[in-house]
């Protein structure tokens, strides 16, 4: 297991300490088992945000509007 330094400043360190008492309590490991729920939670929502996305690509006739023909439509 690695061991990752950072800083934050005092809003969000107190937020981060909230959420790991709401979590786990005043457990030793708290913090850590919070940030990585985090991390999973938003590896969860970005490959949903991917699928979702490959569908639209792969069906455009499900996805409402017209489809950019040329890159230059998409900065009309």
């Amino acid at each position: 297991m690695g061991t990752i330094t950072i800083s934050l400043d005092k809003k969000s360190e107190n937020k981060l300490r909230d959420c790991a008492t709401i979590m786990y309590g005043t457990r030793k490991d708290a913090l850590s088992k919070t940030i990585v729920t985090a991390i999973d939670k938003l590896d969860t929502d970005n490959i949903k945000k991917k699928d979702i996305l490959t569908e639209c690509l792969n069906n455009p006739i499900k996805v409402k509007g017209k489809l950019p023909k040329t890159r230059d439509e998409l900065y009309d």
